[in-house]
């Protein structure tokens, strides 16, 4: 709450003593705890600066048409991809994310503690005398001070691998009575090659379902638009791709609903300050699905598109009284159709009933295809519902060109991004050594046995190079 500026006035009323809030500690561990940090608080001005945004208006929004008190478990880490929060265990039965963690455990293997300290406390010193060299400059031209190295941790220990943070901080709540779960992550799944999302989101809700012995409600926030607007139809951006995939879970893992917030984001902050919005959108799906409420929840979503002749019919869920633009007597924007051919056009797009869109294209006289807000910002997408919710990006093809020929080469993908992990940990002990070599005597046979370790690790290190095309 205290990174957005414009909440200080809603911090500052937060007297809300039917609001609890837990805030874990941000933590690893290589086995799966029983045990976390962290405290519950009352929500008041003075503790609310510290709370979760999106959780804070979840909670209000529900505590305020509830009338009941309103609990949450703060369990995250920002920038953190599925497969995190994720058991192992889970993430072997899947082939795609069983990959990921030999991955992870092969390299656990190879890691050398003592090798690794033994550099990090050579890069610490130089980081010691680069900060000293940086304060001496004057203040208005030191620019950015050095960053301090990291302390090496084992992969199974580092906090962007598989099952890592599912261990240290979700089976420490495993059993805690609880009704449901908000979620708001998937930009560090959003790039070509990654294990599709609509496969390991529901990997994940079913592991916590199981290990909880409930089907709980799970209700997530599709992500939000980002970047620079694009201009030109046929988006090939994995952003919307893993936006499409985020709804089509919808479809296939039962009690989970779908925040879109493809309105409230920001072209240079992959953090909108929107929160408001964020929370009382998947507070909607809680009051309709878990308290009964009779309201609109959901923003328009794609149910079903039929072709005739040279027009598509796009037929919606959750119109609420009709659909609608944002603005009056704007035109719809940001449809794209396309024929047999693969080929993207901007189709008009016209409200045609309650529930229909009708798109069509003069160049193309037989589509077989439509997309809707198919970028990272699709600047000017303005299709709501009758509550002023957005509509879902969504595609009616199963093309490969957004993909990045994801589905047939992912193994080669998987083993690359294992490879350069290797070659990172290879490279860290390299120079290592080079600094051990500087520093014994000429001709010693530690200095003897220091080399040929070194041609061992480059000759490791160029064999997971990756190949030229020629080669």
């Amino acid at each position: 709450m205290n990174r957005v500026r414009e909440y200080s006035d809603v911090i500052a009323e937060a007297d809300h003593p039917g609001i609890r809030m837990f805030n874990a500690d941000t933590v690893t561990a290589v086995e799966p705890q029983n045990n976390i940090d962290g405290d519950w608080s009352i929500c008041s001005p003075e503790t609310a600066p510290r709370y979760s945004a999106v959780a804070f208006f979840f909670a209000q929004h529900l505590h305020q048409e509830l009338g009941v008190p309103v609990g949450v478990i703060k369990s995250a880490w920002g920038g953190k991809p599925v497969e995190t929060f994720t058991s192992r265990e889970a993430l072997t039965t899947l082939p795609a994310t069983r990959k990921l963690v030999d991955a992870a455990v092969q390299a656990d293997a190879d890691f050398d503690e003592t090798l690794a300290m033994s550099g990090f406390e050579k890069r610490l010193a130089s980081w010691g005398n680069a900060m000293s060299k940086w304060r001496l400059k004057p203040a208005d031209s030191r620019g950015r001070a050095p960053r301090r190295p990291a302390v090496p941790k084992r992969p199974l220990n580092t906090e962007g691998q598989p099952g890592v943070l599912f261990n240290s901080m979700i089976h420490p709540f495993i059993g805690y009575t609880i009704r449901g779960a908000i979620w708001y992550q998937g930009e560090g799944n959003a790039k070509p090659g990654a294990v599709p999302y609509d496969q390991t989101l529901p990997l994940m809700i079913n592991d916590w379902r199981q290990r909880w012995g409930s089907e709980f409600s799970f209700y997530f926030v599709q992500l939000a638009n980002f970047r620079q607007p694009s201009t030109e139809p046929g988006n090939s951006d994995p952003w919307p791709l893993l936006q499409d995939r985020m709804r089509r879970v919808l479809m296939t893992t039962p009690k989970t609903g779908m925040a879109i917030i493809n309105d409230v984001g920001q072209a240079d902050d992959i953090h909108p300050k929107n929160k408001h919005d964020v929370g009382k959108r998947l507070a909607l799906w809680a009051l309709a699905k878990d308290y009964d409420k009779s309201l609109v929840y959901s923003g328009p979503l794609l149910k079903n598109i039929e072709f005739s002749g040279n027009s598509a019919i796009i037929h919606f869920d959750h119109v609420g009284d009709g659909l609608k633009t944002r603005a009056p007597e704007q035109p719809l924007s940001r449809f794209e159709i396309a024929g047999n051919d693969k080929v993207w056009h901007w189709g008009n797009a016209k409200i045609t009933g309650t529930n229909t869109v009708l798109v069509s294209c003069e160049h193309v006289p037989r589509p077989v295809a439509v997309r809707y807000a198919w970028a990272a910002n699709p600047k000017g997408a303005n299709l709501v519902n009758s509550a002023e919710l957005p509509a879902s990006v969504f595609r009616t093809d199963h093309w490969n060109d957004v993909m990045v020929a994801a589905n047939q080469d992912n193994d080669v993908r998987t083993k690359a991004l294992a490879d350069r992990n290797r070659r990172r940990e290879l490279a860290k002990q390299v120079q290592t050594i080079k600094a051990e070599v500087l520093a014994s005597p000429q001709g010693s046979d530690e200095r003897q046995d220091l080399l040929k370790k070194q041609r061992q690790l480059l000759q490791q290190f160029k064999a997971l190079l990756p190949k030229q095309p020629n080669q």
